[in-house]
């Protein structure tokens, strides 16, 4: 059989081992990520690889990527009729996050708008971010095209003639 007595080779501990594959894979992993072309979006935000898992929820994933109910992604895809939003602005995540008027309840403040996405990430945030989507998804406004009224607009449209001359 072996005999592992008469080796000469360095016995070096599995663990070191291990560690020694982890940081050779990070390297890899972190060229690659430097010099590829896709997730841009991603790697401005995270411009180092890591084990650490990401604390981020779906909402802020559609956000930072871009991908999910907003007009400017489907009308790439022809599933919307426009890439515009309900209000007449371009219907882009950066639009909902910061400025649209249908989206005002779920702005998120950003001191530099040009980096929103930074404020996207913040755990503060995640709330809203969840909020903002499943708002989007719920009443579909860049498919209708019509203008989702706030809850109080919605209210007084229900009142009868009678009720409104008191």
């Amino acid at each position: 059989m072996f005999d592992n007595d008469n080796d000469n080779t360095p016995k070096i501990p599995f663990s070191q081992l291990n560690l020694s594959l982890q940081n050779d894979t990070l390297k890899l992993w972190q060229n690659h990520w430097d010099i590829t072309n896709t997730g841009r979006s991603i790697y401005n935000l995270y411009p180092y690889v890591s084990k650490a898992i990401k604390n981020l929820n779906r909402s802020q994933i559609l956000l930072i990527l871009e991908h999910g109910p907003f007009p400017s992604y489907k009308a790439r895809f022809h599933l919307s009729p426009s890439g515009y939003c309900s209000c007449g602005n371009p219907g882009t995540a950066k639009h909902y996050v910061l400025q649209c008027p249908l989206t005002s309840d779920w702005h998120i403040p950003s001191p530099n708008p040009s980096n929103y996405k930074l404020s996207i990430i913040d755990p503060i945030y995640k709330g809203k971010t969840k909020a903002l989507i499943n708002y989007l998804t719920k009443n579909n406004i860049e498919v209708q095209g019509t203008y989702p009224f706030s809850q109080q607009d919605t209210d007084s449209s229900f009142l009868s003639e009678e009720e409104e001359d008191t």
